[in-house]
């Protein structure tokens, strides 16, 4: 999902995105096997009325709080037909919305919740979603992220810099974001930051608005 905030680019995403979608059943396969362990730990924390972004074929749904009511937003009609196949008949509040996370279709500080699972590292620029995720949430709410992130340690963080050059061209995946950095650049106060997984690759990161965010 490359630089959702413009508008033609939103276009030729959407368009990838729902091509992919054809085929991400082995990418899931290979990927989950990995990812799956940590989706509990942010779900966890989400409560009341949450916004899911970024929900993508529905991974998550097995983790969504037991009668919560769940927006779940994507910006790939393809993926979030399966997300929808995998949510019927297993008596979930959940409304699927299409959407550009850039540019959410909500009012401010609507959410108690608002959450993201391995969004980020497919942006190049992930702070004008991370704004959103703070402008409808409510300012007491919950903002829970969790991603790849840089590992900062010698020799390991360079050469996941160099690395990044090439998963970016031919992946379209970042590498080495600092998540946390960019939560902060977009105005949201950090609550709670760890790392998890094998030498700390991913981040759970629970965040409010900033003072400017949503009441």
């Amino acid at each position: 999902m490359e630089d959702l905030q413009d508008g033609n680019l939103s276009r030729d995403t959407r368009t990838r995105w729902n091509r992919l979608a054809r085929h991400y059943g082995l990418v899931e396969r290979l990927s989950e096997r990995h990812l799956k362990n940590w989706r509990g730990v942010l779900w966890h924390h989400a409560s009341g009325r949450i916004l899911e972004m970024g929900a993508g074929t529905g991974l998550n749904l097995p983790y969504y709080p037991a009668g919560a009511e769940i927006t779940a937003c994507d910006l790939s009609e393809g993926m979030l037909r399966t997300a929808m196949e995998r949510a019927r008949g297993k008596g979930l509040g959940v409304r699927f919305c299409e959407a550009d996370i850039c540019r959410l279709p909500f009012p401010d500080g609507v959410f108690d919740t608002a959450a993201a699972t391995f969004v980020f590292c497919s942006l190049r620029d992930p702070v004008p979603c991370l704004r959103e995720m703070g402008r409808v949430t409510k300012a007491e709410g919950r903002i829970l992220l969790l991603d790849h992130v840089r590992i900062d340690r010698p020799v390991i963080g360079p050469l996941m810099d160099l690395l990044n050059v090439a998963t970016v061209r031919f992946a379209g995946e970042h590498i080495a974001h600092r998540t946390e950095d960019l939560a902060r650049a977009a105005g949201l106060e950090i609550v709670e930051s760890r790392r998890l997984g094998f030498m700390g690759i991913i981040r759970f990161i629970a965040a409010r608005p900033g003072r400017g965010g949503a009441n």
